[in-house]
């Protein structure tokens, strides 16, 4: 085995996942029916690479804190009671409905003062234009309101099924289990300081994700969908809608959030796959560009009924990228009139890589020392906004004046980089986006070697660690700019096709159960 010293990049993490894939019949093992695979590759994934390759691992510590817990328990039936009555008439209900979309929690944007799910709704409203009824679940406790399109908040029966999935797996004496190998597994990877990943651990995740996935099951029999699509799939939410899809009958869709390839482990680099399947991913798997779905054909192309890629561009990306919009139009005139009121020459934007925000305490130093015509702006990571209020407090402490934090957070990120020179960021996949509107990055962290390949070896990434460096390979992006973009070759993915593809699939699942 590797040792823990030489994990040092994703794909070191990736080495060793695929390494235990090779040595350990992972395929066949199987709790109450389910193949739990998915859940312990992805675990494990996470948990390496947190603690190894990003070296942050209080998001752990937290996460499984009893107290933290408890308190968010209580946090979050007050969040909803809240949330549910200040946003009554966008409480929807659970009626019938051609398509059933569970979104992450997290990625939401405030358009003209309501939040738009950036990969749900744009769907939501392509369905709506051609008369396919929808409806929209929306977990974790974050409650983004005035909400865009209706939905249903259902974090509260989350809390609930998971205070009784413990009791459940306390008091349950005999499992329906198939685990050959599986005690000498966890020998295998105790030498990695993976302490959360244990048997008691996986039987508790398995009642939960069972006990999510029946709640969704009896949705589906009032609503009667002929499709379930969501936004990043790889959690126990997530896990327990494919499955309960899987069981109703329709095919479940994952929309492409950010970057993947091979070395995400939700998406690409499965070796040992069932030849059904697992119950816990998705059927289908919606990617932005032909590169996602070249690495989930590698591995899907065995068992291309239960699992397999379909290209359809990033549908809320692209309406950015054109001129004639009327959102487009408003947000442009509202940046310009922005800068216009600065007067500054250059416009670099700082996208958080991180919830916790020590990324931000990083670049202090660099714009501390940047040149006065630069003004920064810093965008704070969707998953912890709660923060920026400690970000801006950090700015002020060390007196920089050439940043702002609200415009950069509640303005659409693709918005802003219609209006930026360089884009800043440890680790961001916004590196992507930002290539795509003609935006150059530096990245800080050496992972990206790994992660942005194709944007560093064609110059529309840089990498750079120090405050100097980083201060100089902004000025070379600046200076390249514009012959990056006159080479550039714009490849902009048509929904189109993919788009009458889920239609049509909708209307054959309809017609399917008519009959």
């Amino acid at each position: 085995m590797e040792s823990k010293k030489h994990i040092k990049m994703t794909s070191d993490v990736v080495n060793i996942i695929n390494d235990i894939e090779d040595k350990f019949p992972v395929d066949e093992w199987i709790i109450e029916k389910i193949h739990i695979w998915p859940l312990i590759r992805l675990s494990i994934f996470l948990t390496l690479t947190r603690t190894y390759v990003l070296n942050s691992d209080e998001y752990l510590k937290s996460r499984f804190s009893k107290m933290v817990k408890l308190l968010k328990l209580f946090e979050n039936i007050i969040r909803y009671s809240f949330a549910y009555l200040i946003d009554y008439k966008k409480n929807s209900k659970f009626r019938q409905s051609k398509v059933i979309f569970l979104n992450d929690g997290v990625s939401f944007q405030k358009i003209n003062n309501k939040w738009y799910s950036k990969f749900c709704d744009p769907f939501f409203d392509y369905f709506k234009s051609k008369n396919i009824s929808s409806i929209m679940m929306t977990p974790l406790g974050e409650y983004f309101i005035p909400r865009y399109n209706p939905s249903i908040f259902i974090q509260p029966y989350i809390d609930y099924f998971r205070v009784k999935s413990s009791l459940i797996s306390k008091s349950k004496k005999v499992w329906n289990e198939q685990l050959p190998e599986f005690l000498i597994f966890l020998d295998y990877i105790n030498n990695l300081n993976i302490s959360n990943i244990t048997l008691q651990s996986i039987r508790k995740q398995v009642i939960l994700i069972s006990l999510i996935a029946d709640f969704f099951k009896k949705i589906f029999i009032k609503v009667r969908p002929s499709l379930g699509m969501l936004v990043s799939y790889y959690g126990v939410v997530g896990f327990a809608f494919n499955l309960a899809c899987r069981d109703f009958g329709i095919p479940s869709i994952d929309i492409q959030h950010g970057i993947q390839g091979d070395l995400h482990l939700a998406y690409g680099s499965w070796n040992k796959v069932p030849e059904t399947g697992y119950e816990l991913l998705p059927t289908l798997f919606w990617c932005w560009s032909e590169n996602e779905a070249a690495s989930i054909y590698k591995w899907s192309q065995k068992v291309s009924n239960w699992h397999k890629p379909i290209v359809g561009g990033n549908l809320f990306l692209n309406y950015w990228l054109s001129d004639n919009s009327y959102l487009v139009k408003c947000y442009d005139k509202k940046i310009e009139a922005f800068k216009n009121s600065l007067k500054y020459s250059r416009y670099i934007i700082f996208t958080q890589s991180h919830p916790q925000g020590k990324d931000v305490e990083n670049i202090i130093p660099v714009i501390k020392n940047s040149p006065s015509c630069w003004f920064w702006l810093i965008r704070i990571h969707p998953c912890n906004l709660k923060i920026r209020y400690d970000v801006k407090k950090l700015l002020r402490r060390n007196r920089l004046v050439n940043c702002e934090v609200d415009i950069a957070t509640d303005y659409p990120l693709y918005a802003l980089f219609r209006h930026s020179d360089v884009h800043v960021t440890e680790i961001s996949s916004s590196v992507i986006e930002a290539e795509i509107f003609g935006v150059p990055s530096v990245i800080t962290n050496k992972c990206a070697v790994e992660r942005f390949t194709s944007q560093i070896e064609n110059g529309w990434a840089v990498l750079a660690y120090t405050t100097e460096d980083i201060i100089k390979a902004i000025n070379y992006q600046l200076e390249k700019r514009c012959i990056l973009k006159q080479n550039q070759k714009k490849v902009l993915i048509s929904s189109k096709n993919a788009l009458e593809f889920l239609t049509q699939l909708i209307l054959k699942e309809g017609n399917q159960d008519d009959k």
